[in-house]
């Protein structure tokens, strides 16, 4: 079993994470460590649900960083 892995936003658009790699990961993983915005988090409740993320989180099997900023460059002419 390896140690541990970072896994962030696989997509700009539609499905944030694909449930597939993060099951793979934690299965293989001794931690998996999710960077998430505020979309690919609710993504994860409502699939998951809260309950089932609690409980990762509480055996520390799963670690998430929330992203709250957005940064990005804005140019007006």
């Amino acid at each position: 079993m390896f140690e541990s892995i970072c896994i962030r936003r696989q997509q700009q658009s539609g499905v944030p994470i694909d449930l597939g790699v993060l099951a793979e990961a934690m299965l293989f993983y001794q931690v998996v460590h999710l960077v998430c915005d505020d979309e690919m988090f609710m993504f994860l409740i409502r699939t998951c649900g809260s309950d089932t993320l609690l409980a990762a989180l509480e055996q520390g099997t799963l670690k998430v960083t929330y992203l709250e900023n957005k940064l990005g460059v804005s140019c007006h002419d």
